[in-house]
């Protein structure tokens, strides 16, 4: 709470530091102390930037403190502090007037562009006319001031609208390169997500078998008259392994609900897939990437519908190159997606250390890792390439090969039609 109420009142500091600066920078006009300042352009671009802040108190900080500053290089240059006072004491009416008629006429309303337009216009023009009618001590002004005023205004007006035409260019890249890094960030953890929940459909199979050995080992331990404790146990075991399943499904069910993967129409296209994993493995492998350089060469326009599944895939397959490599390795990985035969071919390629001959019949494997962790010694769970082969071919009714070569390097290449990208088995 704290650090809201001090935001605020840190930017109106920094606005009326801004525009108190700026107003140093001048030339006088028509009439000793009046003078036209770059400040009247800061401080409408800077109160149209921050939203937050009370027009009304900054235009008092800056009546405060904007003459103080000018009063102090008044006094620099060898003038009573009298004269001074007399010089710079209109001006903090301009401010005042000036920061009033924006509030009412921008702030106030809908802050349109055309309502921007029109405070800036009137603000400045009306304001000058106040400072100028003090420092004349008349509310008569000629007719050649009047319309100099007008001028005035109206040329800072135009500057002013330039700027914050700019500035909100400015506001709205940040704010689509915020969203773009956010999507992104979504995506991977979506895609992260979708390849657990995955390989945990995949392992409802291997329950249900489970479930079904146990019954009938209940069934042939009760047929067989076997000891009613062995009985007992076998009949406890399917029940448990029955409850095991349910519980199984409500966890997927659930975590499918929160993830919402009914969003079928949604589709991405392989070259926008390809774009965030690499930005997202440049992310996550800082320490090896001066040293492993990504390559990639996307020629396909494909759209897939469950890009989250594709993004899985390669990500498996980047990472697990990448890993493959040791700290002080220099290496490529090379990532081609290309069209060939009504097909999309995507070859993951690195001139890494190749997998060994006795470790490929079992790459593809649930649980085969040839990694550990250096510092613990533990080896990984090694569920990688087996979640992107099972996308491949249940998914994406696809096929993936590996060719290998210790010391030289290795190549994935996945095959899958492209009608298939756009629905898949699911």
């Amino acid at each position: 709470m704290a650090y809201g109420r001090q935001k605020p009142d840190l930017e109106m500091l920094f606005i009326a530091g801004m525009v108190s600066f700026c107003s140093l920078f001048f030339f006088n006009f028509f009439v000793e102390g009046f003078i036209i300042t770059i400040s009247v352009i800061a401080m409408p671009v800077l109160l149209y930037w921050y939203e937050e802040v009370n027009p009304i108190k900054v235009g008092i900080m800056i009546a405060i403190a904007s003459p103080f500053f000018r009063m102090f290089t008044l006094l620099l240059s060898h003038i009573s502090l009298e004269e001074a006072f007399q010089v710079i004491w209109p001006e903090i009416f301009f401010y005042i007037t000036y920061s009033i008629l924006f509030n009412a006429l921008y702030v106030k309303r809908d802050r349109k562009l055309n309502d921007l337009v029109i405070a800036v216009f009137l603000s400045d023009f009306i304001s000058n006319i106040v400072e100028m009618s003090l420092r004349l001590q008349t509310l008569g002004i000629s007719l050649s001031v009047f319309r100099g005023l007008a001028i005035i205004a109206l040329v800072r007006t135009m500057i002013i609208i330039v700027m914050v035409i700019v500035v909100k260019q400015f506001r709205t890249l940040v704010v689509r390169e915020a969203h773009e890094r956010h999507y992104h960030y979504l995506l991977m953890m979506t895609s992260n997500f979708w390849s657990e929940i995955y390989f945990m459909e995949k392992n409802i199979n291997y329950i249900e078998a489970l479930m079904a050995k146990a019954f009938k080992l209940y069934h042939k331990a009760e047929s067989s008259q076997a000891d009613p404790e062995i009985v007992a146990i076998a009949l406890d075991v399917a029940k448990e392994v029955h409850e095991v399943k349910k519980d199984y499904i409500r966890v997927i069910q659930g975590l499918e609900a929160i993830t919402e993967k009914k969003l079928y129409d949604l589709e991405m296209g392989i070259h926008e897939i390809v774009k965030v994993v690499i930005t997202n493995t440049h992310k996550c492998y800082k320490e090896k990437e001066p040293n492993i350089h990504l390559i990639e060469n996307v020629k396909s326009q494909a759209c897939v519908k469950y890009h989250f599944y594709m993004t899985s895939i390669l990500r498996n397959l980047i990472g697990n190159a990448i890993e493959a490599f040791d700290k002080e390795d220099h290496g490529y990985v090379r990532i081609d997606v290309f069209e060939e035969a009504e097909a999309l071919f995507m070859e993951i390629s690195d001139d890494g250390k190749g997998i060994k001959s006795r470790d490929f019949p079992f790459i593809f494997n649930p649980g085969f890792s040839s990694k550990y962790a250096s510092d613990s010694g533990d080896i990984q769970r090694g569920m990688g390439l087996s979640v992107v082969k099972g996308l491949v071919e249940n998914v994406f009714l696809g096929t993936i090969k590996v060719e290998s070569t210790e010391n030289v390097g290795t190549k994935f290449t996945i095959n899958i039609s492209l009608k298939n990208l756009s629905g898949g088995a699911i």
